[in-house]
Formats: C-alpha cells, structure tokens, sequence
C-alpha cells in the first residue's frame, strides 16, 4: 500500500496496529518536533540521522535532540558517520521485524505534514523486513550515539563562490552563504 497523506499519523499510531514494542527510524533528514514527540508512543525509539554533512551538526538541532532523549528514557539519537539518505521506519516486536514504511518522507515536520509531498510504502515480506533490519542494525554500528560529548559543531559558514552564472539563477548568486548554507543542512523542523 502506498501512503502520500496523513504519514505524521500513519508513523505516530502504526504501533496501535500492529502490536510492536520498538520503532527504528533512519531518516535522512531529522525535525526536532517529531523526534520530540516519539514520547507519545511510549515505544523503545532508535533514530538515526543519517544526512549529517562531514559529520557536522547545527548546535541548535543538536541541543533540541540531546533535550529530547534527555525527557524520554526510551529514546536514542543516532548520527551515522557516513552519509545516507535513506528514509525507513521500522517496528519491531521482542526485537523480531514486523512492519516497516520505506519512501521519500523524512522525519521531519514538513516531511510528515504535507499531504501528497511524499511518500511511504508498506513493506510485510519477512525476507525483506529481515533486509531492512540488517540494514538498519549495519547503519547503528556506522554511527555514534548523540549525546553531550559530541562536539562536531558547524562554527562557521563555510565560503561559497557562486557557480551558477545564467541569468536565471541570478538570485542564487544574490543569497548569502549563510542562507545557502542554512538551507542546505538544518531543516528546521
């Protein structure tokens, strides 16, 4: 089944459903809200944030992860060392894959709150959700858990010399490096 609206829900009220005591999320990008609200399912959450630029991280999104595994107990953050795009939502039950959605939606505010923007895909095959739970347990052991003692901030804008010289990129090349640079690694929710 193919989902393209309401996946804010569809991830938050799926463990209803299927009877799973785990949730494992690999999002490319990661919003500080949903992974605030994670909470509300009183389910063990492993996140993985798998977009991370070099290994860098805003220091705001970082605090506001760190905040949220401080205030649930059944939550942990993870920054995967090697980038990956990846966007996999996994429930587990006694640590057995049951149901998984694979797609296009990060987690993330606008990933899971705009209908028909993205999508997410049932996956139930047990050869398959076996795949992607070696997939996902491949990807922890590629990256380190986000706690205080991390400390690979982004410190400065890196400087970007415009490259895109047709006139209608033209306002490319206007925007400052800041706000490219923002746009590019902090989804802000």
């Amino acid at each position: 089944f193919m989902h393209t609206k309401k996946l804010y829900d569809e991830i938050f009220e799926r463990h209803k459903r299927n009877g799973c005591d785990q949730l494992e999320i690999m999002g490319g990008f990661l919003g500080p809200k949903p992974v605030e609200d994670l909470k509300t399912t009183g389910l063990s959450c492993n996140v993985i944030y798998g977009c991370l630029n070099s290994g860098i991280i805003s220091k705001k999104l970082h605090k506001d992860l760190i905040r949220s595994t401080a205030s649930n107990a059944l939550l942990d953050v993870y920054y995967k060392q090697n980038y990956n795009h990846s966007k996999i939502y996994l429930w587990k039950n006694d640590g057995e894959p049951i149901d998984a959605l694979v797609g296009s939606a990060n987690f993330s505010s606008s990933g899971l709150r705009n209908n028909h923007q993205e999508v997410l895909f049932d996956i139930n095959d047990k050869n398959e959700l076996s795949e992607i739970n070696r997939f996902i347990d491949i990807s922890k052991n590629d990256s380190i858990l986000a706690d205080n003692s991390y400390a690979n901030f982004s410190k400065s804008i890196p400087s970007i010399s415009p490259i895109i010289t047709h006139r209608r990129f033209s306002i490319i090349n206007k925007l400052s490096p800041e706000v490219i640079f923002n746009s590019l690694v902090y989804e802000k929710n």
